[in-house]
C-alpha cells in the first residue's frame, strides 16, 4: 500500500493550500522538489496579527511563470482583498 506522498494525483485543476498558524512571517521561500514538473500554484498563509489597529495575515502565492503571471497573480491578491472587505450577492462580480 502507498503512502499519502507517494500517491500520484491525476486531477488537472487543483492547488495547494499551506497554513502556519503558529508563524506570522515577512517573506515565504517555498521549494518544492521537482520545480519543472510541478505546474500548480501554492497558497500559504500563517498567523494573523494586529499592526496600527489593523488585522494583518500573510499570505504567500506561489506560481510557476509557465502556466501564470504577474497578472493572474496580481488577480489573486486582488480577488482576495476584495473577498475580504466583506460579502458580495454575486462571488463573481468580483472580477473586473
Amino acid at each position: 500500500q502507498k503512502r499519502a506522498f507517494e500517491i500520484e494525483y491525476d486531477c488537472p485543476n487543483h492547488f495547494d493550500v499551506s497554513c502556519l498558524p503558529w508563524l506570522y512571517y515577512k517573506s515565504l521561500d517555498l521549494s518544492v522538489f521537482s520545480p519543472h514538473a510541478y505546474l500548480a500554484p501554492v497558497i500559504t498563509w500563517g498567523r494573523y496579527a494586529e499592526t496600527g489597529g489593523r488585522l494583518m495575515m500573510p499570505l504567500s502565492l506561489r506560481l510557476h511563470h509557465a502556466v501564470a503571471d504577474g497578472f493572474h497573480m496580481a488577480r489573486f491578491y486582488k480577488d482576495v482583498g476584495a473577498a475580504l472587505e466583506g460579502p458580495t450577492a454575486d462571488p463573481l462580480a468580483l472580477r473586473p
